[in-house]
């Protein structure tokens, strides 16, 4: 995360991949432990200019989701959705955007947990 932060892009994303290495051997891909991980290299791949890997790292997570909650009806689910979603539009798609908009604005009218609220703003 200091790589990150620091903008240490390459350092930042091989840290990530050793972490989340790590994390597969000791605990589960759907750990929060994990999917933190996961989470903040997709963030890394992106200030790289690497959008391919950050699709990949999303569905990823979200099948990691879909697998711990024995299907795809949650909070989190519905959060690596809409980012997936919004990676996948294209930029000058504006209907794909607006649809992407919708349905983050529908989660938060929904959600009553301040802290996603945060994260999704």
């Amino acid at each position: 995360y200091v790589n990150l932060r620091l903008k240490n892009i390459d350092a930042a994303i091989k840290a990530f991949e050793y972490c989340q290495k790590d994390y597969e051997l000791i605990l589960d891909d759907y750990h929060p432990f994990a999917l933190a991980a996961m989470d903040y290299m997709v963030l890394a791949h992106l200030l790289n200019d690497d959008k391919k890997s950050a699709i990949m790292l999303y569905s990823k997570m979200l099948t990691a989701q879909i697998h711990a909650n024995e299907g795809g009806d949650n909070v989190e689910c519905t959060q690596t959705l809409i980012k997936l979603n919004m990676l996948q539009a294209k930029k000058k798609d504006k209907k794909s955007i607006r649809s992407c908009l919708r349905k983050v604005q529908e989660f938060l009218r929904e959600n009553e947990d301040p802290c996603q609220h945060a994260r999704l703003e």
